[in-house]
């Protein structure tokens, strides 16, 4: 015969008879009272440890992406900004080294004190100028131009019965200051020649450069320049996706 005896135990209020009657089993027993905000620590900082497990994962989900946003949103900045600054340059030193490649030639058509000016200029500009007659040589109708003859430029330079001085400048389109330094080289010669050690330099500073602003076509007077605030809503929808990938 089986004798069936069981017995019904309210977890409210039985609680502290349930923790006496468990004691001899798994020792001193605690019950804790939990609250909801305790639960929601309890999840998170086991989430937080799971995801730290992986730190190759969370380098690869955190770090990186985050990285990757500051880096686009700091060239976002940079280029709204220079919509609407000048663009600046750098001066440029326009010296007799400016061009490695190329010569210069002298006229040898050229006489007197201006002759005298064109070879101070050599001296001067440690260069060497060769004596070349431009009419004769260096012209097509010459027919003797040929390949070989690839020059920064010339200068040649006549003295008239009253001594009065005048200097022809050739210059290779292709060598864009070769005007200015010629000007140069011949300024630093008469210097050599009335015994004058200081030398001139010529530096060039180029205009800053502004880009064209874009105006609404209601701005009649083009007033305001929209060109920043467009540049803004186009890079702004980039950095969305990227946030999104």
């Amino acid at each position: 015969m089986n004798n069936n005896h069981s017995t019904a135990i309210d977890m409210n209020n039985d609680s502290e008879r349930l923790l006496s009657n468990l004691e001899p089993i798994f020792g001193k027993a605690q019950l804790p009272k939990s609250s909801a905000v305790r639960q929601i620590w309890s999840i998170v900082k086991l989430r937080i440890k799971i995801f730290l497990r992986n730190k190759t994962f969370a380098l690869l989900y955190t770090l990186l992406p985050l990285c990757f946003i500051m880096v686009c949103i700091y060239y976002e900045n940079k280029e709204i900004q220079s919509v609407n600054e000048p663009r600046t340059f750098q001066p440029l030193e326009i010296k007799p080294s400016l061009y490695e490649s190329g010569q210069w030639f002298k006229d040898s058509s050229s006489t007197g004190q201006a002759m005298d000016i064109i070879n101070q200029a050599e001296n001067a500009s440690k260069l060497k100028f060769n004596p070349v007659n431009y009419e004769n040589e260096l012209t097509i109708a010459s027919k003797k131009l040929t390949h070989d003859a690839f020059y920064i430029g010339g200068i040649k330079g006549t003295t008239d019965a009253q001594q009065n001085l005048q200097f022809t400048i050739y210059n290779n389109i292709t060598f864009t200051f070769a005007t200015q330094m010629a000007l140069n080289l011949l300024s630093n010669g008469i210097l050599k020649q009335n015994n004058i050690n200081e030398q001139i330099s010529i530096t060039l500073q180029p205009f800053d450069y502004v880009e064209e602003g874009k105006f609404d076509e209601n701005d009649v007077n083009r007033v305001i320049n929209i060109a920043g605030e467009q540049l803004k809503m186009y890079m702004e929808q980039m950095l969305i996706v990227a946030i999104a990938i």
